[in-house]
């Protein structure tokens, strides 16, 4: 018999904020002691590994599938030749967590699986998911209007309580009478733990880890946004803000550093110090010297970082994936200070590049002048330009500094 846990699906429309509540509701669990896997839904295909490495090139020439392990962790990638009903596959993947004392799901809305819903104004005003095993709310809305249980975001305790309501020994058990069960006999043997002590699976992310092993991560967290007209780092991406989504992207880097243009007796104050969670392995670093733009965060950076080279991203690239990040790290060289993409419109992306600590003194003395324009270094600097002509990763450095351009990229992004 399967030992009974706890189960619930975390579903919402586009940018509702599931994600961000799946990371509170995980931290507030896990903190109690208890052990947590999520299972995330994607109605699109996708690419579940990072692109050049070893396993992605084996599935590109032909493999059913791939799997790599370590000493610590292990992933498997299995392609999905009977393309039968999602539940089918779905209920095999539950069984992949047996130690779990909870199972999370991002997604699946049109299941009726005990669920909970995210509701949030101005994204959405009701709840749109099938009603069946919807046991809870989570928005900024009152009862009243999503004429459900409901509970605010940050209530993450009696969120997590409501989830352990409940014991069930299999999520199928929970389906509404009268919809179409998925007998145990037809759960095919695609997915079995074959270590009943796995803990967790995980991309792949040795190699990631080795490529970084000198560099530090370095988030420009930039200035007042006047043209967007509300803070750039705290927009909503993918049910994130700019700044997580960007941070996650560089969590193969150990030392990181969010810099932030303000002076440092202003940087405890709430603008600068709500990074929507970010904080958690990240030091703020403000402006040494203030009103410098990137030139000033990436100088103060250099100077306090131990790492041999400083990899920089400003906080208005949300589309800007881990994949470019390691190709910039691998077109570094011994006889360079800074590793610079240029797309093929000519346009340099100087705040999403790579800098050798070395170049801090060059970086200073332009600043000492009153010279903040980045282009100003190519004349002090050994600079090498890395091409981007491929049209996704031209996409990835779209930066995005009104409304009418982050209208347009999530369009394209979508």
């Amino acid at each position: 018999m399967t030992r009974k846990k706890y189960f619930a699906a975390v579903c919402g429309i586009k940018n509702s904020g599931k994600t961000t509540l799946l990371e509170g509701i995980i931290r507030t669990l896990t903190g109690r002691g208890l052990r947590v896997a999520v299972i995330k839904h994607d109605g699109h295909d996708f690419e579940c590994d990072i692109p050049g490495t070893d396993s992605w090139r084996f599935v590109k020439a032909g493999a059913c599938g791939v799997s790599v392990y370590s000493k610590s962790q292990f992933f498997i990638r299995k392609m999905r030749e009977n393309r039968g009903p999602e539940e089918v596959f779905l209920r095999s993947l539950t069984k992949a967590f047996p130690e779990a004392d909870v199972l999370l799901i991002e997604g699946c809305k049109d299941y009726p699986f005990r669920k909970i819903e995210v509701v949030r104004s101005p994204v959405s005003d009701k709840p749109v998911s099938n009603p069946a095993g919807l046991f809870l709310v989570v928005s900024n809305l009152p009862e009243e209007e999503t004429g459900f249980r409901t509970l605010p975001f940050e209530e993450l305790d009696r969120i997590a309580d409501a989830i352990l309501e409940t014991e069930t020994e299999d999520i199928f058990e929970q389906q509404a009478m009268g919809t179409r069960l998925i007998p145990e006999e037809a759960v095919p043997e695609e997915l079995i733990p074959v270590d009943k002590e796995l803990k967790k699976i995980q991309m792949p992310a040795q190699k990631a880890l080795d490529r970084s092993a000198d560099c530090c991560a370095v988030l420009l967290r930039g200035g007042r946004s006047r043209r967007m007209g509300m803070d750039k780092a705290l927009l909503s991406w993918e049910g994130k803000t700019f700044l997580q989504t960007i941070a996650d992207q560089m969590d193969i880097f150990e030392e990181k550093y969010l810099s932030v243009a303000a002076e440092p007796d202003k940087a405890a104050c709430p603008e600068v110090t709500h990074l929507d969670g970010l904080l958690q392995g990240w030091k703020v670093l403000p402006d040494r010297i203030p009103n410098c733009g990137p030139m000033g965060g990436i100088w103060t950076a250099l100077s306090a970082c131990r790492a041999e080279w400083a990899l920089t991203a400003s906080c208005d690239i949300p589309a800007v994936r881990q994949s470019f990040f390691l190709k910039l790290l691998d077109s570094r060289s011994e006889d360079v200070d800074i590793v610079c993409p240029v797309t093929s419109d000519g346009r340099m992306h100087m705040t999403c590049a790579l800098y050798r600590r070395s170049a801090a003194p060059l970086l200073e003395a332009r600043l000492r002048e009153g010279n903040y324009r980045m282009r100003s270094l190519f004349s002090c600097c050994r600079v090498k330009t890395v091409p981007v002509t491929d049209p996704e990763e031209e996409r990835m450095l779209s930066n995005i500094n009104t409304p009418e351009e982050l209208d347009r990229v999530r369009g394209r992004h979508d």
